[in-house]
């Protein structure tokens, strides 16, 4: 057998323990007159004695702390984009920048719960259930801001008296359903809790770490899944029936720019649902994987923070994008008005001094003598 490099040696605990009386002999000799280099190889020795090998699940909860951190700030500058660029008291607003604040929440207590599992603390049923809460904030209620500003758009196309609710009823409205929701999710972690369901499987990793079991997941079916499927569901169809109706209008483009210019347009809210799609798949699939629940952990963690990290932040970009060309094809067609008005002013005026020269010529031809 080939013998190693020397210092590739010194690191490899079998050649080590192979060698160990040479290897001290030479490096006992060579570092003798070092006080600082026999410090330092002292300590190498206790570390290849008693290697120091950092959990997996300790591993896993640094990078889901790190991609809560990515969606905190993320969400964070969406949040500011939002205020800066829009009116957060007109309804649909309002709705994006509530939905930017809880995927905030929810990244701020994921990244809390998983720093204080790093740091060593056995989180216990209570703080897991809050661990789970927290991550599972946007699970309830992205899907639902989907869906109420889908459902909104609906309404006021198809009313065109305008005798739905008005502007200041759907914030009021929207802040109540979300705090409904916000509940429901704190009731289902309850529940998970009381009765030992161990139905989810952050919770159950959370508790018992790598020695965590398959979930049971039928409550996480009719609790989370349905529900969310439904959700989904329902939102696509009011974007697809306002998709429709506007190509059904006598006036399209009319119609069309007036959703624009006041609401969220339907590619953006089309961008976010599709977006849910693909992370509703992803459990699904993931689900029907037969890996460990740890790895489930991570992955679904993972998917979860970049999912919030893009939806969010897409969303408000591309509803500015869209609005600032509307307003500034608005701004060249009323240009193109104003200048249109001019001219008709100018002619108008023109011809009013032609016709008074010719009433001033027709007087003077009738009383010459008056000149």
């Amino acid at each position: 057998m080939k013998r190693p490099h020397h210092l590739t040696a010194i690191l490899d605990p079998l050649f080590y323990s192979k060698y160990q009386n040479k290897v001290l002999i030479v490096l006992i000799c060579f570092l003798k007159h070092s006080t600082k280099l026999k410090f330092l190889f002292f300590i190498s020795l206790n570390s290849l004695q008693s290697p120091l090998k950092m959990e997996t699940l300790t591993i896993y909860n640094i990078i889901t702390t790190i991609f809560s951190s990515f969606a905190f700030f993320s969400n964070f500058g969406s949040l500011i984009y939002i205020i800066k660029s829009f009116d957060t008291k007109q309804s649909f607003f309002h709705i994006l920048c509530l939905d930017a604040m809880l995927v905030m929440g929810s990244a701020l207590i994921s990244l809390i719960m998983f720093s204080v599992a790093i740091s060593g603390e056995v989180l216990d049923g209570v703080s897991c259930s809050f661990l789970l809460f927290g991550t599972q904030i946007p699970v309830f209620t992205s899907p639902t801001c989907n869906l109420m500003v889908s459902f909104i758009r609906y309404k006021k196309l198809i009313d065109i008296q305008n005798s739905w609710f008005s502007n200041k009823q759907l914030v009021k409205g929207s802040s109540a359903i979300l705090a409904l929701v916000l509940l429901y999710g704190l009731l289902i972690a309850f529940i998970n809790s009381y009765f030992e369901l161990r139905s989810f499987n952050i919770y159950s990793v959370c508790l018992e770490g790598q020695k965590a079991q398959m979930n049971h997941v039928t409550f996480n079916i009719f609790t989370v899944l349905l529900p969310l499927l439904f959700v989904v569901a329902t939102t696509n169809f009011m974007d697809f029936s306002s998709y429709l109706w506007l190509q059904r209008t006598v006036h399209p483009e009319q119609e069309n720019q007036g959703c624009i210019v006041n609401d969220i347009p339907l590619r953006a809210t089309l961008i976010s649902t599709h977006l849910l799609l693909l992370y509703i798949g992803g459990f699904v699939v993931l689900g029907s994987q037969n890996i460990s629940p740890a790895e489930k952990y991570l992955v679904a963690i993972i998917a979860t923070r970049i999912n919030d990290m893009l939806r969010n932040p897409l969303v408000a970009i591309y509803t500015f994008k869209i609005n600032d060309e509307t307003r500034q094809k608005n701004a060249t067609e009323e240009r193109e008005r104003k200048r249109q008005i001019e001219i008709k002013n100018a002619f108008s005026r023109r011809a009013k001094e032609d016709n008074d020269r010719l009433k001033c010529i027709e007087l003077e031809e009738r009383n010459p003598d008056s000149i």
